[in-house]
């Protein structure tokens, strides 16, 4: 359902991001210290110790080191959260930017796992023990997932002037990338950038998902029906009633013969 008010949701995530970082910050400096620990990712906690919560909440805190980040993730959610959500609603942002954000961080995930046997050889940025946090992979894939929708068509960027969206995000993503090589936030940017694109063109929207699948079943079972038709077929033998010259098996003419001579009439 669209949104009648688009920008409600956007503020909405706005909100939470800065509400769970100025959280987060008070409790390092309390007791509870711990529990801001345990909220983020850290690669070897969450395959070893079973904190799979870490993907999804490390993504809404960031630390106060971070703010000119914090920044231009609100500044995202406003620009192209509030065009998104005036096409899909409220509903349809949400979903779009939580697969950005924890696609980005499940990236990150894998990536940490698959450069493991590398030992010392892995990249720092992606190591078993680095905390990762910050919604990195879900400011970029958003903007990504904005041009996606519009991936042809031409519009004017600020001093940029005018071309078109996707040369626009291509640009975006090339400079993002360029200054985040060897920086833990790289792979989350990789995988929401990717994620981004892919939720824009609708390949990974879960109606399209539901749709295939039900065509999956669909074919299927109309196969199971064409095979149970032809074995059932298979049991019919074909038996020819008279011989080629036009008569019966006695050498009476069916041409000449009744259809009650030998039957019974049924009324």
């Amino acid at each position: 359902m669209f949104s009648t008010r688009p920008g409600r949701g956007a503020i909405t995530l706005m909100v939470i991001h800065v509400v769970a970082t100025v959280a987060t910050i008070i409790l390092r400096d309390s007791p509870l210290s711990a529990v801001a620990d345990a909220l983020v990712m850290v690669p070897r906690d969450v395959i070893l110790h079973g904190r799979l919560w870490q993907p999804f909440t490390s993504v809404l805190i960031y630390p106060p080191s971070q703010a000119m980040s914090l920044m231009f993730l609100l500044l995202t959610l406003w620009w192209f959260g509030t065009p998104l959500e005036g096409w899909w609603g409220t509903r349809g942002l949400y979903k779009a930017y939580a697969a950005c954000s924890v696609g980005g961080a499940l990236f990150t995930l894998l990536l940490s796992v698959l450069v493991l046997p590398l030992g010392k050889l892995a990249p720092a940025s992606v190591g078993w023990t680095v905390p990762h946090l910050g919604a990195a992979g879900g400011s970029l894939g958003l903007i990504v997932c904005w041009g996606a929708v519009q991936w042809h068509q031409r519009a004017r960027f600020f001093f940029l002037g005018e071309m078109q969206v996707r040369t626009f995000v291509l640009i975006l993503v090339g400079v993002e990338l360029l200054f985040a090589l060897g920086s833990p936030e790289a792979p989350a940017l990789l995988g929401g950038a990717s994620i981004g694109f892919l939720y824009g063109r609708g390949l990974l929207r879960p109606a399209r998902l539901r749709n295939w699948l039900a065509q999956r079943r669909a074919r299927r079972k109309q196969a199971e029906r064409k095979r149970a038709r032809d074995k059932a077929m298979e049991r019919f033998e074909v038996i020819d009633g008279g011989r080629e010259d036009g008569s019966d098996v006695a050498g009476k003419p069916l041409w000449g013969r009744r259809d009650d001579e030998d039957d019974p009439v049924v009324h």
